[in-house]
């Protein structure tokens, strides 16, 4: 179980490594985030992970200009720093669900495995 989900998080640690920088990306990126937290779910069937899946409604179409008779919108977009919380939140539980039982996490506490 341990290896399988592997190239989803090394998907997600190189999505992170390679965000555009601003305020707001790409909607594309957050449907590739969907698409490997959709794998992990299917291999973990950890409910848990639903949750941390980008709403469309955390999608939209941002206003990039206005006239009297037309507003125009630019790409579909997701703010940034949500998209890096999430995909933070995804790295962080494996890093902790992964380790071997018999040392500490970073943060001190003892890991057990549930399988």
């Amino acid at each position: 179980m341990k290896n399988k989900p592997l190239m989803a998080l090394a998907k997600l640690q190189s999505l992170k490594a390679n965000l555009p920088k601003g305020l707001e990306v790409s909607a594309r990126y957050a449907d590739e985030y969907n698409l490997a937290i959709d794998y992990l779910i299917s291999i973990q069937e950890d409910e848990l992970l639903v949750q941390e899946k980008i709403d469309q409604a955390d999608i939209y179409n941002p206003v990039t200009g206005m006239n009297d008779e037309k507003t125009f919108y630019g790409e579909r977009s997701v703010r940034r720093d949500l998209l890096l919380s999430k995909i933070d939140t995804i790295l962080g539980y494996f890093t902790l669900k992964l380790q071997p039982r018999d040392i500490k996490n970073k943060i001190g506490f003892d890991v057990k495995d549930n399988d």
